[in-house]
């Protein structure tokens, strides 16, 4: 395999390193991952790395998100195994049926080779499955039982024909199985199951007699089961409601089908998760909504799924409960005149939220918002900051990085931070453009800045040729794993 070179991998994704260097750090081949996250690729380059004989370069094509779909997926004829698997894994991507295919063919050669007993084979296979969907009706026409029987653990989420196939299928144990995943289970079904299994069963309909046995067992995690069961009868509804396990009362409070006075009485439920929970519930009117105590939760991460309604955000950003508001700010489409109310929020998660994923935040809301919150949101935050140099002593790290988007940031400061305790605001500050020339220049024999050097954008042209010339001079050629293997079937030809 070809060596990694930090210098190169810097130079990779360097926005100012032009096309002709560009094609020259290909073809080095040293740069792959460097390649593989940089924000674009000309054509040119697209098409060196797909007729590179290193593996890894092809493969940094599959693997960058800015490279059109198909020709990723023209990869998948790579005749190099890895490069396809990485493909595979690209989710992503609209793989087709027969490179999906292959992941279970990829599996099955584990077992093969001794890499794998059978039985971790096949909770491979149900894992992947479990991921990918679109992977479950191969498992249906799967030649191997073991694999349609693990098909059959996902029939309620197969369509019609998948299902009758199943049902049909000329296995009597696969028939038995599919049947018993689309049935009523009784009480002997439940007995010995777990995990999953008895999560997915107590999911389905179920007989009065299994939901009797369940409610008088008491076990608190078939509760929580049994509470996300959308079939359940009313009486059975209102049972969980007042039950006495605070969790399981917390996860009745999100079902659609509660009544108003259902979520009125958890609405006054002594535990704040319970009330927080069912405060956001659509039966509920504002003034209602108005009542409830919503605890006053303040963490804020900026990953975090939020629901989002087409329709329903402008109804939630007016509403008087904090969370419909939240739910609203993570609305990408929400009215620009919306969101300009809801940037003055009280609540600083919903000034968060609109900063993280509305178009129209502002550079202020977003500065706001990287001061008072930490975690992701602080990386999914990208604006420039007019005297953010006024950060430079500031006690966190994140905030002294600031200083490097600052358009008019004092070269010497960004000099003088070089020395900054925190690894981190060091190397922000070796890929800063307002660094001086003399000091980037440097910063590329300094083994712990010199990645982020190369990527500065100031850099000069003769600076990044030189690097270039001097990794030709050393460098060793690529083994060429590529020219032998088979070709998939159906692969459209490897071009960008």
């Amino acid at each position: 395999m070809t060596a990694v070179d930090p210098v190169l991998e810097g130079l990779a994704v360097n926005p100012a390193l032009p096309e002709e260097l560009l094609l020259r750090l290909v073809a080095d081949g040293r740069a792959a991952d460097g390649l593989a996250a940089r924000a674009s690729l000309p054509a040119a380059v697209v098409a060196a790395m797909l007729d590179h004989p290193a593996p890894r370069m092809r493969a940094a094509v599959g693997s960058n998100t800015s490279v059109d779909p198909q020709t990723r997926l023209s990869l998948l004829n790579d005749p190099d195994p890895w490069v396809r698997s990485r493909l595979e894994k690209q989710r992503e991507l609209p793989l087709p049926e027969w490179a999906l295919s292959r992941i279970f063919a990829r599996l099955a050669r584990s077992v093969d080779r001794g890499l794998l007993s059978r039985q971790e084979m096949l909770g491979e296979v149900f894992d992947e499955a479990g991921r990918e969907g679109r992977l479950r009706p191969l498992l249906v026409r799967h030649e191997d039982e073991q694999f349609r029987l693990i098909a059959c653990h996902f029939t309620p989420y197969l369509d019609e024909p998948d299902q009758q196939a199943l049902l049909h299928d000329e296995s009597p144990t696969v028939r038995a199985a599919a049947a018993a995943k689309l049935y009523p289970p009784v009480v002997a079904d439940l007995n010995g199951a777990g995990g999953y299994e008895r999560v997915a069963l107590l999911g389905r309909p179920l007989t009065r007699e299994l939901i009797e046995e369940v409610l008088a067992a008491g076990d608190e995690e078939d509760l929580l089961a049994l509470a996300r069961n959308t079939t359940l009868p009313a009486d059975v509804v209102a049972a969980l409601v007042t039950h006495d396990l605070h969790r399981v009362r917390r996860e009745t409070a999100r079902r659609d089908d509660l009544t108003s006075t259902q979520a009125v009485r958890l609405g006054a439920d002594p535990d704040p998760s319970v009330r927080a929970e069912v405060s956001v519930h659509p039966v509920l009117t504002e003034a209602q909504r108005a009542v409830i105590a919503v605890p006053p939760e303040t963490t804020f991460c900026g990953c975090e799924s939020v629901p989002v309604v087409p329709g329903q955000s402008a109804v939630w950003a007016r509403s008087v409960n904090p969370l419909l508001r939240r739910r609203a700010a993570a609305d990408p489409l929400l009215p620009a005149e919306i969101a300009a109310v809801l940037a003055d929020d009280p609540d600083a998660v919903v000034r968060g939220l609109l900063a993280v994923h509305h178009p129209a935040a502002s550079p202020a809301l977003k500065l706001r918002t990287f001061l008072e919150h930490d975690g992701c949101a602080r990386r999914r935050l990208r604006f420039p900051v007019t005297d953010s140099a006024r950060f430079a002593t500031s006690p966190d790290a994140a905030v002294r990085q600031l200083v490097a988007r600052d358009p008019d940031a004092d070269p010497a400061l960004v000099e003088e931070l070089l020395t900054d305790p925190d690894e981190s605001v060091r190397r922000v500050m070796a890929g800063c453009a307002r660094l001086p020339v003399h000091r980037i220049v440097a910063l590329l024999d300094d083994p712990e800045l010199s990645t982020a050097a190369a990527a500065n954008p100031s850099l000069p042209r003769a600076e990044m040729e030189r690097l270039i010339r001097r990794a030709e001079e050393v460098r060793q050629p690529p083994v060429d794993a590529r020219r032998a293997g088979p070709t998939a079937p159906g692969a459209a030809p490897r071009t960008p």
